[in-house]
């Protein structure tokens, strides 16, 4: 059963070469563990989706121009797919089976949610 994702979530994308993680930064958010429950509208680059390193994407144009790999910046202009049936005031909960598209190609996906506990707060 997939599980919700919080703040602090580690990410991946396939052409990034390290880690990511997710940033919710809200005090009116549930919590899990202390920890702010994502929505699907959690997707805005650097602010809520860290870089990743340097991209190797050859669809990134400073990687296809020199062969050589550049700083990440997230191009991300939709949100986490697919939508769970619950929400966090209003807004379907993000959970750890959702991707996220990177305009460069990169398909971003959560390898750990960052939460094992309990929900603190109302869901819906």
């Amino acid at each position: 059963m997939p599980k919700i994702v919080t703040h602090q979530a580690k990410l991946k994308c396939p052409h990034g070469s390290t880690q990511g993680w997710l940033q919710i930064i809200d005090a009116n958010r549930p919590t899990i563990d202390g920890k702010n429950i994502a929505t699907i509208n959690d997707f805005q680059p650097v602010t809520q989706i860290s870089t990743f390193g340097m991209c190797k994407s050859p669809l990134d144009p400073k990687f296809a121009a020199t062969g050589i790999p550049q700083p990440c910046v997230p191009s991300i202009v939709t949100p986490w797919v697919p939508p769970c049936l619950e929400t966090v005031n209003g807004i379907p909960m993000l959970l750890d089976n959702c991707k996220c598209m990177c305009v460069f190609g990169g398909v971003i996906t959560i390898e750990n949610p960052g939460q094992s506990g309990n929900v603190t707060g109302k869901l819906s």
